[in-house]
């Protein structure tokens, strides 16, 4: 039997991860049942990173990020600002793989992330494999999450619901649910066929492997951990 030689198998690992991420829709919630999953991609991505394709890392390799490993403490220190901060907001910018953290108009700090297959585009369906674009919110935290630490977003938000019912895919019922859980600030409906489960958790930032959320490493999603509360605004820009 031939042997993959070490970027090979990686890759090979990284994409049997993704497949089973698709297949359950999500992240977390609903999708926690992919933790195998998520574990065997970690690995893979610290190490496949140098090999992957530049459609993988996009322009956040050209980009200045910080050390998480600094912890919120530090970071707030050297930004001179409150820790944690008073108004922390969260701005992803999906072609550059990069996630930064604000306090108001006060960069914090700047993390690389991954995302899922389809990254282009917002979001429109379950399976899609694509990460929501706009204004959103958190709404949901998880301390125990498969993927560490996962901050759920307020999507489906309510104009993906008023699209939803004007394309026959959600019922009246589910598109009002929607738009009052965005009203109260609330997780709205995960279970429909625009999809759900998305969020921002840690287990590596190498190679794109979500289903459509943002992934960081690990210490980088514990800092956004200690800064970043329900409620807090997320803009997700393409």
């Amino acid at each position: 039997m031939r042997l993959l030689d070490p970027p090979t198998a990686l890759a090979f690992a990284g994409a049997l991860a993704l497949s089973l991420s698709i297949a359950t829709g999500g992240c977390d919630g609903r999708a926690s049942r992919v933790a195998g999953a998520s574990a065997a991609t970690s690995r893979a991505s610290a190490s496949a990173s140098a090999h992957a394709p530049s459609s993988a890392v996009s322009s956040g390799a050209a980009r200045s990020f910080d050390d998480p490993a600094l912890g919120l403490a530090a970071l707030c220190a050297r930004a001179k600002i409150a820790c944690p901060p008073g108004a922390p907001r969260l701005v992803v910018e999906k072609r550059a793989r990069a996630l930064t953290l604000f306090d108001g108009g006060v960069r914090v700090a700047a993390f690389p992330i991954a995302l899922g297959p389809n990254p282009e585009g917002p979001k429109l369906r379950e399976g899609d494999g694509r990460t929501p674009e706009g204004a959103l919110r958190v709404v949901t935290r998880n301390e125990k999450s498969k993927y560490r630490r996962f901050l759920g977003l307020g999507y489906p938000t309510a104009a993906d619901g008023v699209r939803g019912l004007r394309e026959g895919m959600i019922s009246r019922a589910a598109a009002d649910a929607i738009a009052r859980a965005e009203r109260e600030r609330a997780q709205p409906p995960w279970d429909t066929e625009l999809g759900g489960a998305v969020g921002i958790h840690g287990h590596g930032s190498g190679l794109d492997w979500t289903a459509g959320c943002v992934a960081l490493d690990d210490d980088a999603i514990d800092v956004l951990w200690a800064a970043v509360p329900i409620g807090a605004e997320v803009e997700v820009l393409p």
